[in-house]
């Protein structure tokens, strides 16, 4: 049987992973040790604003520290978002269709203003 962890031992897990004590994770949170005490013990319930906080200052996935799915690094690798070239076409797009327009030549839809 594999025990099931808490959204408090995840803090706790997560503060450690981090090689934080209570006082460098307080003064990170602006908060005490006390309060980062009490969060880890359950004895005050964490908000979502300081999951996400802990989250950041610890640097370790959100959802992992708010559900248990994910892992302390980040997602699952199958939730990476694909590496893209940043000059890659859209699909469907071909920049050899575009058609170009000459601008130097008078058309029907503009009119021709003389300089006053």
């Amino acid at each position: 049987m594999v025990p099931q962890w808490t959204v408090q031992d995840r803090m706790r897990k997560a503060r450690e992973y981090a090689n934080l004590s209570q006082t460098d994770l307080g003064e990170r949170l602006d908060t005490s040790s006390k309060v980062i005490g009490n969060l880890e013990r359950g004895t005050t319930p964490a908000k979502r604003h300081m999951i996400m906080a802990w989250a950041m200052a610890t640097n370790v996935d959100q959802q992992w520290l708010e559900t248990g799915k994910g892992g302390p690094d980040g997602p699952p690798p199958g939730d990476k978002l694909p590496d893209l070239d940043s000059n890659q076409e859209p699909p469907g797009l071909r920049i050899g269709s575009i058609t170009r327009v000459d601008f130097s030549r008078p058309t029907a839809n503009r009119t021709n203003r003389k300089a006053a």
